[in-house]
């Protein structure tokens, strides 16, 4: 799972640098390490790496949000958690049937993925990632739900 992780946090810096326009390898000027260290705990491949929390710590703070949420929703999903964003936790923009809405698409999506996945018998390891991804997107949804409604009955 560690080498899962570590690929996980090399893509989320290789898809936020290029949406930047620069190139990966300068990420080292937002931690605190030189280039030459940085790849010691950058790259997935390395088996002595050292990727220490407050290393992990720079890395979040230097992305954005969008992929932060990629190595926090690994990490959460390797312990049984659910990452919320903030923004959708704290927006009372969105309504609760609306989310119910999505809880409703999503349960239809899963068990229809779950349905052809069984047609032939047996769960390849392509459909098992893609119905842990989609079961992982409806407990996200169900705790949105939660804590939308504990946000109205505790007002």
């Amino acid at each position: 799972m560690t080498n899962t992780f570590l690929n996980t946090i090399n893509y989320s810096i290789e898809k936020f640098c290029d949406s930047l326009g620069f190139n990966k390898t300068y990420f080292h000027q937002f931690l605190n390490c030189s280039q030459k260290q940085a790849p010691k705990f950058l790259n997935p491949n390395d088996d002595l790496k050292q990727l220490k929390v407050i290393d992990l710590i720079s890395i979040l703070d230097n992305l954005d949000t969008k992929h932060r949420k990629i190595i926090l929703d690994n990490l959460c999903q390797k312990y049984d958690f659910v990452c919320l964003d903030s923004a959708i936790t704290q927006s009372n923009n969105i309504s609760l049937e609306h989310i119910l809405l999505n809880i409703t698409s999503t349960n239809g999506e899963l068990s229809s993925n779950f349905l052809q996945a069984l047609e032939d018998g047996n769960i390849s390891h392509d459909e098992n990632k893609l119905l842990k991804e989609i079961a992982y997107k409806f407990r996200s949804l169900l705790r949105i739900f939660e804590f939308k409604i504990n946000g109205i009955s505790n007002d």
